[in-house]
């Protein structure tokens, strides 16, 4: 790897500390993995914690950054929540909003359980006869 391609994947986009703030703001806890790439190629930017859901986010500047290859792949081969791409403040704070609200929503509504006596494969409180 040349020196080059090394500090590109390590740098950071113009707006994204504005953006990890505005996201602390709207309540989200925030890790900042940007230098993550470096051993995982294509790695997220941030993961961040709200109302029990973890998000990975990639920020770029604008809408008009493409994604590098690695980061193509590394959405692709993920297993987990969606990459949330952000591209500015103002995109942040509509996402954020919208998201917040949903979730608050989701969070207040009761756990319905299901109505069978059978937990995890076992009869709860007897014993079955066989």
């Amino acid at each position: 790897m040349n020196h080059s391609t090394f500090s590109r994947r390590s740098s950071k986009d113009v707006d994204h500390d504005e953006i990890m703030e505005t996201l602390r703001a709207f309540g989200w806890v925030m890790v900042d993995t940007h230098d993550v790439g470096r051993l995982v190629p294509g790695f997220p930017d941030a993961i961040g914690g709200l109302n029990e859901v973890t998000d990975l986010f990639e920020f770029k500047r604008d809408a008009k950054v493409k994604l590098r290859d690695s980061q193509i792949e590394f959405a692709r081969t993920w297993r987990g929540s969606k990459i949330i791409r952000l591209d500015s403040k103002a995109h942040t704070i509509e996402w954020a909003t919208r998201t917040r609200h949903e979730r608050s929503r989701r969070a207040n509504t009761p756990l319905l359980l299901a109505a069978s006596p059978r937990v995890d494969g076992r009869y709860q409180g007897q014993t079955p006869k066989e």
